[in-house]
């Protein structure tokens, strides 16, 4: 036996045979040592799936950089965020502080679970909602392949989130780019408020917007809207 994670040496990490293919973790300092050691341990690819479920409060100064080693390796580093992070201000702080860092940033509807990817070598899954009182680590390359191509499909289906915004005034009859960015935040369920702290548009101008679509779609809900968006291609 000896004290290692992913193939490398690593204090805090809990001590397992080389040949286990999936280790089940619970100890809170072991699951944050192995969290820390992956991220260090990647080469080519970083991906995690991030759900608005923790046993504290989130805190603004948990936000960390990704290290040095890694941004020098040129690793390519994902993240999805459940559309919960929108509703808060440490949640927003924590998606914006993400895509300063470089990382890129999608949003999905309802996340359904917490997990860590690197390489083709190893995945970190939850074992209840927060993952803060046990994890799989998992390195059995069937199971890791599988995460993967799970993980690729959410991340087909999430929101790309842009820094970009357009101030093109819409034609008669027609959808600016500002529009369909918030057709996409809307479709993903965000509420105007969150929709505001994304785009960084004022309430009162997301609302507006939201009047115009409404009216160029002819829909009288939002529900409506998305519906007649989604059939038109404006979400894609």
């Amino acid at each position: 036996m000896s004290t290692r994670c992913n193939g490398r040496s690593s204090a805090g990490c809990s001590t397992f045979n080389s040949d286990e293919a999936v280790k089940r973790i619970t100890a809170g300092k072991d699951i944050q040592a192995l969290s820390l050691s992956m991220v260090n341990a990647a080469q080519r690819d970083y991906m995690e799936l991030h759900t608005w479920r923790f046993t504290v409060p989130l805190r603004k100064e948990e936000a960390s950089a990704p290290p040095a080693p890694v941004v020098e390796r040129g690793v390519r580093r994902r993240s999805i965020y459940s559309t919960e992070y929108f509703d808060t201000e440490v949640g927003y702080h924590f998606i914006q502080h993400a895509i300063s860092h470089g990382t890129e940033v999608r949003i999905y509807r309802h996340a359904p679970m917490k997990m860590k990817l690197i390489d083709e070598d190893a995945a970190l899954v939850p074992l209840t909602p927060s993952g803060a009182s046990g994890v799989l680590y998992v390195r059995a390359p069937i199971i890791v392949h599988a995460l993967r191509q799970y993980y690729e499909l959410l991340w087909a289906r999430a929101t790309p989130l842009s820094n970009q915004q357009s101030s093109t005034t819409p034609t008669c009859g027609s959808l600016n780019e500002v529009h369909r960015q918030l057709l996409r935040l809307m479709a993903l369920g965000l509420k105007d408020e969150s929709i505001a702290n994304r785009t960084g548009l004022s309430l009162r101008t997301v609302r507006r917007h939201i009047a115009s679509i409404m009216e160029i779609l002819s829909a009288e809900t939002r529900f409506a809207a998305g519906v007649a968006a989604a059939k038109r291609g404006l979400l894609d």
